[in-house]
């Protein structure tokens, strides 16, 4: 993420009023964005390695995805609705009320 920081603060301060500044503004601003997803061959091997100096987002994404169809028992479903308040219809057709935040949290007493 270090290169989408790196491009939004190129694109902060790029000068409006020289149109030759905001022409190169503009295409570092496509070079960076372009890196940031597709990633970058930073040791110039050929490959863009899942590493933290490589790897963008479609890298991301497919270790992602790769992590979800390992997924065997049970597989990866995603809750089809969540309701207020957290409360959820499980597969099995209950109701509970669930909140992940604040049963891995300490305890809050108030806002």
């Amino acid at each position: 993420m270090g290169r989408l920081r790196a491009t939004v603060s190129g694109a902060k301060t790029a000068g409006v009023d020289d149109p030759v500044a905001l022409d190169r503004t503009a295409v570092e601003l496509r070079a960076g964005l372009t890196s940031a997803a597709q990633g970058i061959d930073a040791n110039h091997d050929g490959f863009i390695d899942a590493t933290a100096a490589e790897a963008g987002l479609d890298q991301l994404h497919s270790q992602l995805q790769a992590m979800l169809d390992r997924e065997a028992d049970p597989k990866y479903a995603p809750l089809p609705r969540k309701y207020l308040l957290g409360i959820v219809r499980m597969p099995d057709g209950k109701w509970i009320f669930t909140s992940i935040r604040n049963a891995l949290s300490r305890p809050n007493y108030g806002y």
